[in-house]
């Protein structure tokens, strides 16, 4: 049986260079998806030691087994952990995905780190005992998403399915209404993230210009729209303004974001999108206000700032001093904001973190737009 275009392993990340591969995949996924709808208790985790030399016989022991027997083999070697599901028409046993354990473990009420630890430590045969428990003792309507022949994620029904090929539509459409001659710059999907980025073509001279009248040299902006998204409560539908100076990645502070909770669904992002060129050009107006904030100690604002955010501490150390080296004088609190993205460009670079961790270290640093850079010689001890 040939796989979906759209279909991807548990950790691939599979990277686009055009719109319409990027646009194809979305499509493929949303007629890929199976959302099913069920109560908390009317589900069971089963588990299964890791014993492939009975994988055959484990199997036909299942219920309506919705797996081959190597991906079995696979959950049996890492988790041990399967779901059954209960719908209207059948009862199926799915694999589930690594990362849709953490949001079974919230359906069950099973909250903390001190709890998953414990739980992890008994065993799959114990914790699927456990979790089973756990989930029986609610009647929650639940959403639960199989993609690619496993669980990806088990949500609250409050949870509005907002299909990324829907999500990109609806971009597309202001793109072309509002910022002629843009284009696809790049993309990626996991299963846990959708990210691209358009490059915004007729204002990139424009937001150069005004750097540079206000001291901050560069040789190249570019101004782009940022779309992320996720399907499995890890994302909101997330429109980022960005500028790439130098070929760094600059958030602009705020983002669009309609929460997959937002009961107004899909019309709260096509509302959200139209706000995108005001929200631009506030970032712009406090990208330009740090420029006229002069800094004197370059190395140890960057590394108080660093520490406050709780960035890299190694990389923090060896930017900060960098900075004291370049700006002997000082510089501005932007030439701060640019070298914490840089602390943070420098640490994922190469590094082998999920695309959802290195968005989480360009949010933080996106934060402290609306911080006090504070000038002080700090030393990071």
């Amino acid at each position: 049986m040939s796989k979906r275009y759209s279909y991807l392993e548990d950790e691939e990340v599979r990277k686009f260079k055009s719109f319409d591969e990027f646009n194809s995949f979305a499509k493929d996924r949303k007629e890929g998806d199976l959302w099913i709808e069920t109560a908390c208790n009317d589900t069971v985790v089963i588990g299964v030691e890791n014993n492939p030399i009975c994988a055959t016989q484990l199997i036909g022991n299942l219920y309506h087994y919705q797996g081959d027997k190597e991906t079995f083999k696979k959950t049996m070697a890492t988790h041990g952990l399967l779901l059954q599901v209960h719908d209207v028409n059948d009862t199926l046993t799915y694999d589930i995905r690594d990362i849709g354990l953490s949001s079974i473990y919230s359906r069950a009420g099973l909250l903390g780190r001190t709890i998953r630890d414990v739980n992890n430590a008994l065993g799959s045969i114990l914790r699927s005992e456990w979790l089973t428990k756990s989930l029986s003792l609610y009647s929650d309507p639940a959403k639960v998403l199989v993609r690619d022949g496993k669980v990806s994620t088990m949500l609250s029904s409050r949870y509005n399915v907002f299909h990324s090929a829907d999500l990109i539509r609806s971009l597309e459409s202001y793109l072309d209404d509002t910022w002629k001659g843009w284009s696809f710059d790049a993309g990626l999907a996991s299963h846990e993230i959708i990210d691209a980025s358009f490059l915004l073509e007729n204002r990139n001279e424009e937001a150069k210009k005004a750097l540079e009248d206000l001291g901050f040299k560069c040789r190249r902006v570019d101004i782009f729209a940022r779309f992320v998204t996720s399907d499995i409560g890890d994302n909101a539908a997330t429109l980022y303004p960005i500028l790439k100076v130098d070929g760094l990645n600059i958030m602009l502070g705020e983002a669009i974001k309609v929460a997959h909770t937002n009961k107004d669904g899909l019309s709260a992002w096509d509302d959200g999108i139209l706000k995108f060129s005001s929200l631009l050009k506030k970032g712009q107006e406090s990208i330009e206000a740090l420029a006229t904030k002069k800094i004197r100690n370059s190395g140890g604002c960057l590394r108080y700032m660093a520490c406050e955010l709780k960035l890299p501490k190694d990389i923090s150390l060896e930017v900060g001093a960098e900075m004291d080296a370049m700006y002997i004088s000082g510089c501005s609190a932007l030439d701060i904001y640019y070298y914490l993205h840089e602390i943070v460009s420098r640490y994922i670079q190469g590094k082998d973190i999920s695309p959802v961790s290195k968005l989480n270290y360009e949010e933080t640093v996106a934060r402290s737009l609306g911080m006090d850079f504070k000038d002080v010689p700090f030393e990071w001890e």
